[in-house]
């Protein structure tokens, strides 16, 4: 499969039965059009939806690392917001990250119950997105 020749690929977790859009158009995405993906898959996939680049997925998938998995009291309705609502006049060209790998293996036993310790773990750039959320 080559991912260079595709924006969005999906593919389903057989263990998890996780959802995980792979989001290859780094430099074109916008929130925008991630809005409109949630829109669309919101019944199929219901409140667990999963966001992370094809090369980082391949690795866990691999490893068959447990994905992070949030608590019920972050929504999904919460997680939208927090893309959404959050300085509108630069949602546009920003895209999200984890800071490092090392924290994605230490979230995976963990769960963050406020906005703070989310915002805390988790910073702009303008390349890339490893944005892991599932409800």
């Amino acid at each position: 499969m080559n991912y260079l020749d595709m924006d969005i690929i999906i593919y389903n977790s057989f263990k998890n039965k996780i959802p995980i859009i792979y989001v290859q158009c780094f430099f074109r995405f916008s929130l925008k059009y991630l809005k409109k993906i949630l829109q669309k898959n919101l019944i199929q996939y219901k409140k667990k939806i999963l966001f992370i680049p094809y090369w980082v997925a391949d690795y866990l998938i691999l490893k068959k690392i447990c994905l992070l998995k949030f608590p019920l009291c972050f929504s999904l309705y919460f997680l939208k917001s927090l893309f959404f609502n959050y300085k509108k006049t630069l949602l546009k060209k920003l895209c999200f990250r984890f800071l490092h790998f090392g924290i994605l293996f230490s979230l995976n036993s963990m769960y963050y119950k406020t906005y703070k310790l989310l915002q805390k773990i988790i910073f702009f750039r303008c390349h890339g997105i490893l944005n892991i959320f599932t409800d």
